[in-house]
């Protein structure tokens, strides 16, 4: 009996003793779940905040972009042509503590904060020489604070002449640029000295150069190197042995980085066609008719080593700044388009609108390699080619410059971007 009863007693306490466990296991579990909850959720308010500061970043490039969606449109259209000059401590603009113009409204930092915290936007003068002005945003609340600091700049890719690149000996090289120069590196084969035009105060228009007669413009020169090959007696505005002609240089690695951001990148095959996506297509096929998919007016082209072919341009009408890092074939010489553009000012500072008929390209054509030219090929832009103009018809290359590019603006481009390498985020009061 007493055996039973032990044995009873025996099976009480272990029962006592399993339950105590598992109600310690399920307590424990609780306080595990209750923390990671709190845990989940500081993470999901911290998270929140660290996208608000770098949504304020992006709101103040937005800014920069548009002056006229921004809190102060004065400074923000001061930014299209200076730099910041203040310091962080004084910025040169700041916005701070929610939005108080009308065109902020829709703009609520505060939203995420659960109606809390403090949300700040500042511009101040950047250390990178490149730089346009440092962009910091900080945000605080109950679920931390953050900020964000990157640097703005412009795009770093002024044309300042209409024609330029590397002369040539083998063929004679464009001379026909409307309101811009020709700048030619080492010595170029010009042609007859009589298709070259003379410097004048004509009005800019839209009449093309002829091979007959007397050709006028009020702001071509030509800038050579080393010497004028091939005639003699050439015009005044032809300046022999200048040690700044030399084309514009624009970074390949600032390019490549802004064409990803802004623009859409082709890689040539060698079938001489442009591949994206697993797409090839023609340049033709591509630009001439745009697809759905060609949204930007930025294109770079790269045609690897192996490929040793050309890119090929025939007839059509193209609109856009073309990138291409290789050589370029044009056949062209089928009608282009007629389209209003502006000429630089005149007489003092307002531009003509002017009328331009039979235009190949409108935009930019940028080769880091040599243009092969086989017929005429008109422009309104600028063209540039590292490695000079070759074949039969490369003094039939005619060029209507765009005085806009000569400052970097590039119609449909935003006009400033990120400087790679300055962005840093941290807690309040890190960076």
């Amino acid at each position: 009996m007493e055996k039973r009863l032990s044995q009873h007693g025996a099976a009480i306490y272990i029962t006592m003793m399993g339950l105590a466990l598992l109600s310690g296991l399920s307590l424990m579990a609780f306080k595990v779940s209750t923390t990671e909850q709190m845990i989940s959720s500081y993470d999901g308010r911290s998270n929140a905040i660290s996208y608000l500061a770098e949504s304020g970043v992006t709101m103040a490039l937005a800014w920069a972009t548009d002056p006229a969606h921004s809190p102060d449109p004065n400074f923000f259209t001061s930014l299209q042509t200076t730099s910041c000059v203040g310091s962080e401590a004084q910025p040169d603009w700041q916005w701070q503590n929610g939005p108080s113009n009308g065109n902020l409204q829709s703009f609520d930092p505060f939203k995420e904060l659960g109606g809390s915290g403090l949300f700040s936007i500042w511009f101040y003068q950047s250390p990178h020489p490149d730089g346009v002005c440092v962009v910091s945003a900080q945000v605080s609340g109950s679920g931390g604070s953050s900020t964000v600091s990157v640097t703005l700049t412009r795009l770093q890719a002024s044309i300042t002449a209409a024609i330029s690149g590397r002369g040539r000996l083998e063929s004679e090289q464009p001379i026909w640029a409307h309101w811009g120069d020709i700048r030619y590196t080492e010595s170029a084969r010009m042609g007859n000295p009589t298709w070259i035009p003379l410097k004048g105060n004509a009005m800019p228009t839209g009449k093309p150069y002829s091979q007959s007669g007397t050709n006028e413009d009020h702001w071509m020169t030509v800038a050579i190197e080393h010497d004028a090959i091939g005639a003699t007696g050439y015009p005044d505005n032809v300046h022999v042995r200048e040690a700044g002609a030399s084309p514009d240089a624009i970074p390949k690695a600032f390019l490549i980085d802004y064409a990803k951001r802004h623009g859409t990148y082709y890689r040539l095959s060698p079938e001489g066609l442009l591949v994206r996506d697993g797409i090839s297509r023609t340049f033709s096929e591509l630009f001439a008719k745009p697809l759905p998919d060609h949204k930007t007016p930025l294109i770079w082209i790269d045609i690897p080593e192996k490929t040793k072919k050309p890119l090929v341009i025939g007839d059509g009408y193209y609109s856009g700044y073309f990138y291409v890092a290789g050589d370029v074939r044009i056949t062209g010489g089928g009608k282009g388009e007629t389209i209003l553009v502006e000429s630089p000012p005149w007489p003092v500072d307002n531009p003509q609108p002017v009328w331009l008929d039979d235009v190949h390209l409108k935009g930019l054509l940028y080769v880091q390699g040599e243009i092969d030219i086989h017929n005429r090929f008109t422009v309104y832009g600028a063209v540039v080619a590292s490695d000079g103009f070759t074949g039969k018809a490369a003094n039939r290359l005619e060029v209507w410059y765009d005085h806009r590019l000569q400052s970097g603006q590039y119609a449909g481009l935003p006009p400033f971007t990120l400087l790679p390498g300055t962005w840093r985020r941290g807690p309040l009061g890190y960076l």
